[in-house]
């Protein structure tokens, strides 16, 4: 099967942690690539938080820190992007 150019599934989330500064999202990084963050107050609606975007790939693996206040749950997904 043919997954296109990337080859491979999105980017696994590794670890999420909530130190004072914000929500801190971790996930495997590979050279070459960038990634988006995704978030969701409501997983019913998918991730459809576009947090940040054209992130470099920082090997071996990459952090995100969501520093938006008043957000008590939020899902979250990492992406490839072009």
């Amino acid at each position: 099967v043919d997954m296109g150019a990337y080859e491979s599934p999105s980017p696994a989330i590794t670890s999420i942690t909530t130190p004072p500064e914000g929500t801190v999202v971790t996930w495997a990084s590979f050279t070459g690539a960038q990634y988006a963050v995704y978030g969701s107050t409501n997983l019913a609606d998918g991730f459809d938080i576009l947090l940040q975007d054209a992130i470099p790939a920082m090997p071996p693996g990459n952090v995100f820190t969501d520093t938006v206040s008043g957000v008590t749950l939020r899902g979250y997904a990492v992406d490839f992007t072009p």
